[in-house]
């Protein structure tokens, strides 16, 4: 057996405003959605990746970066400046500035949550 690829990212959270606005300021194009007898929640598909937020009652933040039980997710954007730039106007923190690595220019930000969210640009070939 072996695994062909991420399926879904689904967040639980008691700040779904902040969420979705901290989300939708990546580019991440979360629209209301219901299933039924479930739970009222928001997402979007990101080519063969569902991504969900769904409203909690409650607050609660994730581990830190880097801390036991902390995992991050990472997305490809058209450019790590103006993503975090993007973000930090809603008041998000920076772990790691803009910096070039073997797979493109990177970022690290902080979600509403706590979440440690990576962002990505590749480089142009």
């Amino acid at each position: 057996m072996a695994v062909q690829g991420a399926g879904a990212i689904v967040m639980s959270t008691g700040r779904p405003d902040e969420m979705l606005d901290f989300y939708r300021a990546l580019g991440v194009p979360l629209q209301m959605e219901h299933h039924g007898d479930g739970v009222l929640h928001w997402a979007a598909d990101i080519g063969d990746l569902h991504v969900a937020v769904f409203p909690v009652f409650g607050e609660g933040d994730a581990p830190g970066y880097r801390q036991p039980g902390n995992t991050f997710v990472g997305f490809v954007v058209d450019s790590v400046d103006a993503a975090v730039a993007a973000v930090f106007d809603l008041g998000a923190a920076v772990i790691q500035q803009p910096t070039e690595m073997p797979w493109g220019r990177r970022a690290v930000v902080v979600d509403p949550d706590g979440r440690p969210v990576e962002i990505f640009e590749r480089p142009a070939e």
